[in-house]
């Protein structure tokens, strides 16, 4: 978690999402359709891995286009073919864009970036000033 809320940070600096992020240790394949019956946590924390990685493999997905980066088409096609981003509808557009370079693809970051990285930060006040934080 711990990498995609930095990585979610970083990009507030940008407004968006771009490629050319250090995405730590965190594997988005590994976390973009776990289940909290997994033994991640609860829905909350599922939501963010899901969405975090989402963020993460569009990041990646900038880099491949723009910098000969290590993300594999084949990989996304294969996630896209077996439903694993089904549960994740805007950034699985995004993708499927992607798939045809950064300009397909630019339309679709927007909605991904307001609904998964503005979203959480907006949760988080949320639910402060339900406490009485504020």
């Amino acid at each position: 978690m711990r990498d995609i809320l930095f990585l979610y940070r970083e990009l507030t600096d940008y407004c968006g999402i771009v490629g050319d992020h250090d995405t730590g240790s965190f594997e988005p394949w590994k976390f973009i359709d776990c289940s909290v019956d997994g033994g991640y946590g609860r829905a909350e924390v599922e939501k963010l891995l899901h969405e975090g990685a989402a963020v993460a493999v569009l990041s990646g997905l900038i880099d491949y286009w723009e910098q000969g980066g290590t993300t594999s088409v084949e990989v996304l096609e294969a996630a896209i073919a077996g439903g694993r981003l089904d549960h994740l509808p805007t950034a699985r557009r995004a993708i499927v864009a992607g798939l045809d370079g950064v300009e397909a693809m630019s339309p679709h970051l927007d909605a991904v970036y307001e609904e998964y990285v503005l979203e959480y930060f907006a949760a988080l006040s949320r639910a402060r000033r339900r406490s009485g934080g504020g």
